[in-house]
């Protein structure tokens, strides 16, 4: 569940989880059509870059909060990884760690 208020804060949460975990290595690229109401895509890898993460739009949907259904706020998240750079495991453990943070929000 994310509010909307937190949208910047998704984006630099991703940046910054990537760069710790491949710190030197090659960027994350962020791509925002959520911004213009695309509710999931994803995204191609420009050049010079490991990964891209697509965000789409934050939308109202049911949600399960303590054995209980209530309104919530989702987004999508897709990574895209170029496998000769980033292992398909860790791209796995980003988008966990980036979850488990936006989890906590």
């Amino acid at each position: 569940m994310i509010d909307g208020r937190h949208r910047g804060r998704i984006i630099l949460a991703a940046y910054l989880l990537f760069c710790i975990i491949y710190l030197g290595a090659p960027r994350l690229a962020i791509s925002n059509l959520g911004a213009f109401g695309v509710k999931q895509f994803t995204a191609i890898i420009p050049p010079a870059c490991a990964a891209i993460l697509a965000i789409g739009a934050i939308r109202e949907a049911a949600v399960v909060r303590n054995k209980q259904v209530a309104v919530g706020e989702i987004c999508s998240l897709t990574l895209s990884a170029d496998h000769r750079i980033v292992d398909g495991i860790a791209a796995a453990k980003f988008l966990e760690r980036m979850q488990a943070h936006l989890d906590s929000l």
